[in-house]
């Protein structure tokens, strides 16, 4: 008897044992699943004071140290976002790729564009064009946009135009976001103002034998454009230089610009079809008018009619920049005096900052400036 109640005393007392340490080991993983979590708040707060270098490290911290907790995946989630920005491709991809996710969420398909940016930053296009492919199918992404602007820099960057082009397009019908948007557009404006200023013929370009008596003025008034397009797409230098039988490429657009005031963004259409957007300044209070214009006037290096009186070409005070490109309205109870312009201060772009008129990048202003004609229809919407 006293074996067998040995045996049964050993027998509870294991159990006894097995259960403590259990108990023992489940409160030890609480206060690590509590401790973890509580780093994760730290570094995410961190993170969202734009304390870059600090948040890595705090999120490496929890990966290292906790690397089976419910920390672990969103701190190496955002080590990856932050060594990404930093450009530090090879970290990120590693990053990345260990990444737990479930197929199909959201975070799936992100780390998917991101492996995707890495490959093709490191030069790894093929990997890049088939990890993007996979995030592009997946049309109800907020990465979807970006995916097929990765596509359509890989096909560019290969020569590979037309299919350029297209994805761009593809990546502007998707974008679901501002940075999409503003990404799709930028790189195929980009890409359309490249392939439009090349010595080719096109759909947009005409041949033209100059004749005795012709000018670049007259050429440019009687074909609807502007002598500095055709200088530019031509080579010329020198508008003296113009011979008979002089063969040049004569463009062709129909160029129409609108201004969306929510947005502050001028896009330029060819003949309806996005062509180019630009970033704009625009009046203060909302000032400036709404409705439809023509360029009626272009002056290259104005005189600034303050007032205080004249300010100069050139001056530094010469709030029009470069270039002025003067509105006339259409609609009714719109005043004269308005017009597209460049700025002297830059840091005004993007905000109400001006009497009216809408202002560029000087730069910007010049290239506008160049496209388009008088005449050129111009709408401002709210």
């Amino acid at each position: 008897m006293s074996s067998k109640k040995s045996i049964f005393t050993g027998f509870i007392f294991t159990v006894a044992l097995a259960v403590g340490v259990a108990g023992l080991y489940l409160y030890r993983q609480r206060q690590i699943a509590q401790l973890s979590l509580s780093k994760l708040t730290a570094a995410k707060s961190l993170y969202e004071a734009e304390q870059w270098p600090e948040a890595e490290r705090a999120f490496v911290e929890i990966i290292q140290k906790y690397p089976k907790s419910e920390a672990a995946p969103e701190s190496m989630y955002y080590a990856a976002l932050l060594m990404q920005n930093d450009g530090r491709y090879v970290e990120a991809l590693e990053h990345w790729k260990k990444l737990p996710l479930t197929a199909g969420s959201s975070r799936a398909t992100e780390a998917m564009y991101y492996i995707g940016n890495c490959q093709e930053n490191l030069g790894r296009t093929q990997e890049a064009a088939a990890s993007y492919t996979k995030v592009a199918a997946a049309t109800n992404s907020d990465f979807a946009s970006l995916a097929a602007c990765g596509l359509g820099h890989i096909a560019e960057s290969s020569g590979n135009i037309e299919e350029a082009r297209s994805r761009y397009e593809e990546a502007m019908s998707l974008a679901k976001t501002k940075e999409a948007q503003a990404l799709s557009e930028k790189r195929l404006g980009q890409l359309n103002l490249r392939l439009f200023l090349m010595p080719t013929e096109g759909p947009d370009k005409k041949v033209y034998l100059v004749k005795r008596g012709d000018s670049l003025v007259s050429i440019a008034l009687a074909n609807d454009t502007t002598v500095d397009l055709i200088c530019e797409i031509n080579g010329i230098d020198n508008p003296a230089s113009l011979r008979p039988g002089m063969r040049l490429l004569i463009p062709t657009p129909e160029f129409t610009i609108t201004i969306d005031k929510p947005e502050f963004k001028l896009t330029l259409y060819n003949r309806g079809k996005f062509f180019k957007s630009y970033k704009v300044g625009l009046g203060k209070h909302g000032c400036t008018p709404v409705g439809e214009f023509v360029i009626k006037d272009k002056i290259k290096n104005p005189t600034w009619w303050s007032p205080n009186g004249p300010v100069p070409p050139g001056d530094p005070n010469n709030e029009l920049g470069t270039r002025w490109m003067a509105l006339k309205p259409l609609s009714p109870g719109i005043g004269n005096d308005y017009g597209i312009h460049g700025t002297i201060d830059p840091s005004t772009i993007g905000w109400e900052s001006s009497n009216g008129c809408p202002r560029m990048y000087p730069p910007m202003a010049e290239e506008l400036y160049m496209l388009v004609p008088i005449g050129t229809p111009v709408k401002i919407q709210a």
